[in-house]
């Protein structure tokens, strides 16, 4: 199964940080995540500071006021209709700076619907700015960036097939010995690396399973996390695999 990505509106989970009480970056991104589905709703950046947990009122790395809107992103080739102003293909994108490589919440398309939407010029191109609070009932996924054993494999077949292997240069060898060194490691022991590699996914399923939200994480492509997909896909490439790595082997 995959969601439409082109169908959604993104908006970047923001580690919520007690500069007096320091986590590292993973745990304090689940924290605004756990804060987020607690309250339910995204607010305008002028109503985040009362609503903050005690603890971090004084201390977040977040603005002590802000303005009236909830910003949504759009995918870049999106397939829903532009509101409020917003536009694609600018030069400073809400998508590429704020979405892709960051954790989000990812949206359905009727998020928008009978909302006030103030039309602005924006400063980033793909951006809705919405002028009230938006319920998280219309949460479908949550988007996450992070390499698991699946996306490596994929990668490494993608990048370093047959008609690939001409490298010249001192950082595409690097590039591909990484590459290598993880592969094999997969294909050698793929439950494992599996389960590995979905450690900080698995913190992610935890906090949406404690307020029951039966939605799933998902990468910025839209293709679900699952862990027997992993499996069977990296069962099924296995020989492919091997076949590169001896061939990357020779050159690196």
């Amino acid at each position: 199964m995959t969601i439409n990505v082109k169908r959604c509106y993104f908006h970047s989970i923001q580690p919520l940080v007690n500069y007096k009480v320091r986590q590292d970056r993973i745990k304090e991104i689940i924290a605004r995540l756990d804060f987020m589905l607690e309250y339910g709703y995204l607010v305008p950046g002028c109503e985040l500071q009362e609503i903050l947990p005690e603890e971090y009122k004084e201390n977040a790395m977040l603005p002590i006021c802000g303005d009236d809107s909830v910003y949504l992103a759009l995918h870049p080739r999106t397939e829903l209709n532009l509101l409020g102003g917003s536009y694609l293909n600018g030069e400073f994108s809400a998508y590429f700076h704020h979405i892709s490589g960051s954790s989000a919440l990812v949206f359905d398309e009727h998020v928008t619907d009978n909302k006030r939407i103030k039309d602005r010029t924006h400063s980033l191109s793909e951006e809705v700015c919405i002028q009230d609070r938006v319920s998280l009932d219309n949460l479908v996924a949550v988007a996450l960036p992070f390499y698991t054993p699946l996306s490596i494999t994929k990668n490494f077949i993608s990048y370093y097939d047959e008609s690939n292997f001409a490298y010249t240069f001192d950082v595409e060898k690097s590039i591909m010995r990484d590459y290598v060194s993880k592969s094999k490691k997969i294909v050698e022991n793929p439950k494992q690396e599996i389960e590995r590699g979905y450690e900080i996914v698995n913190e992610f399923e935890s906090c949406l399973e404690k307020y029951n939200r039966d939605i799933p994480c998902i990468r910025h492509d839209g293709t679900i996390l699952d862990k027997n997909e992993e499996y069977k896909y990296i069962e099924e490439n296995k020989k492919k695999v091997l076949t590169l790595i001896k061939k990357a082997e020779k050159l690196i």
